[in-house]
């Protein structure tokens, strides 16, 4: 072992009171220390046992014939066990391992930093190719502490000179030759996959950014220019915005109107900025939601053909929240940037919110009731269309009046038990029905859900982050 560890200041340390609370965030292990049975807690990268813990980051593992072992200057111990396999999966990623080359065969550098590099590497084991960041111990412990900490990296090696981190391949280009409409998409899709783990950007530098694949994804080189969003996360998400706008501004001088439509600062999330018109046009509606669902290196023909639906919980989402920050007045608002077409739904019979709705398309919408049931195959596209009204309910009479009216349309249709195909391999949850009796029954449950949101909707203000958890239940099929 090296003997000037990068992270080492400790082995065992007692435990604050406060450190952990919740007892469910665990993951609990029976393992053994010689002959004496221990009891062994693991969360955010600490190891507890007893009254005492160690920090992960700051020690090595090894795995051989005597167990799993860490170590560092201060100290070493062994465990074994019959959950050890377990054991040493879940902390083998918050560790720190010796003698790189013994696992990865470094192939070539493919981009060149200030303070780091990236080599194209291969497993030796499952010669699967990933990217390598080396970096120069010489940065400093707090500097390459703050790095570990907000990289999203597989594995961590050390060495006397240099650390490295084993993240993902990244196969990329420069982003210079894109388009406006590519460049603007794949940032905002870059924004809002590093805000959804939250993160934001301390300053924008186009070297600084690749393209990963076709699909437009993009990621970050380097993570030195990435911080943890403050307490004031609409500020960070209004820095954000206007460093890209910035930046398009200044690289397509003759398109700011465009620009300046298209990154509306008046924002709760980026999500809202991907959903525009323009992108629509540019790649044409089935491409704009392949693009939009697809990972890094996703082949296109491996896509679902049904990728809409992945994205019908986030579109609501969106929906109600725009809807629920706009004027409550009883005049018609037109909500322009989600003026689409039917089609672009052909999965589910989502249909344009054009107009505003009167209770803001809560559960208690009859489009969203409907949506459920057909979903769930309990009834039609033709029923659907026929049940259809903008109108939300306005009253629990009108509900229950509903109700009545579609269980005694599904008593008197043709019934017969829906075939289990497609619904349940996107959405394995997915209620099958094997009779009329059951049909009624599920009708009277989601209406009563209907009611129930329609109740709580009356007593207090519309709260947006109530319709994600509403939205994520609902389209779960629960």
């Amino acid at each position: 072992m090296i003997q000037d560890s990068l992270f080492a200041e400790s082995f065992w340390n007692p435990i604050s009171l406060n450190s952990f609370s919740n007892d469910n965030d665990y993951d609990v292990f029976q393992l053994y220390s010689g002959n004496t049975s221990v009891l062994i807690r693991v969360i955010s990268g600490q190891l507890l046992s007893g009254s005492q813990q160690i920090d992960l980051l700051q020690t090595y593992i090894t795995l051989d014939e005597k167990g799993v072992t860490l170590q560092n200057l201060f100290g070493q111990i062994t465990y074994t066990g019959p959950q050890l396999q377990q054991f040493y999966e879940l902390i083998n990623k918050y560790c720190m391992h010796l003698d790189i080359h013994n696992h990865y065969v470094i192939e070539k550098q493919t981009q060149k930093l200030d303070n780091f590099e990236i080599f194209q590497s291969r497993d030796r084991m499952t010669a699967i190719s990933k990217s390598i960041k080396k970096y120069s111990k010489i940065l400093g412990k707090s500097y390459l502490n703050n790095i570990v900490n907000i990289t999203n990296y597989e594995y961590l090696f050390e060495d006397d000179e240099y650390l490295y981190l084993i993240i993902p391949y990244l196969n990329g280009q420069k982003i210079n030759n894109l388009s406006l409409e590519q460049s603007l998409f794949g940032l905002l899709k870059l924004l809002y996959k590093y805000h959804n783990q939250g993160l934001c950007l301390t300053t924008f530098s186009e070297s600084n950014i690749i393209l990963l694949d076709e699909n437009y994804n993009m990621e970050i080189l380097d993570n030195s220019l990435v911080k943890t969003f403050t307490q004031d996360y609409q500020k960070d998400i209004f820095q954000d915005v206007s460093a890209i706008k910035n930046y398009l501004i200044k690289k397509f001088p003759f398109k700011e109107d465009i620009i300046q439509e298209v990154l509306n600062i008046n924002i709760n999330s980026v999500q809202e900025l991907l959903f525009n018109s323009l992108f629509i046009s540019y790649f044409g509606e089935s491409n704009f939601y392949v693009y939009l669902n697809a990972q890094p290196y996703q082949n296109l023909n491996f896509l679902s053909s049904n990728s809409q639906l992945n994205l019908l919980e986030t579109f609501n989402t969106i929906r109600s929240s725009i809807m629920d920050s706009s004027d409550e007045s009883d005049g018609i608002e037109q909500i322009n940037q989600f003026n689409f077409c039917q089609s672009q739904f052909q999965d589910s019979p989502m249909l344009s919110p054009k107009l505003k709705p009167k209770h803001q398309s809560r559960l208690s919408s009859r489009q969203v009731v409907l949506e459920t049931l057909l979903n769930e195959h309990i009834i039609t596209p033709e029923q659907f269309q026929q049940f259809y009204k903008e109108e939300d309910f306005q009253n629990e009479q009108e509900i229950n009046e509903f109700s009545e009216m579609l269980s005694k349309e599904i008593e008197n249709s043709q019934f017969t038990t829906p075939i289990q195909s497609d619904s349940t391999a996107t959405c394995p949850n997915t209620v099958i029905i094997h009779s009329k009796k059951n049909v009624v029954n599920r009708i009277c449950d989601i209406i009563h859900e209907a009611q129930q949101e329609f109740i709580q909707a009356i007593k207090k203000p519309y709260n947006a982050s109530k319709v994600q958890n509403v939205r994520k239940n609902l389209f779960k099929m629960h």
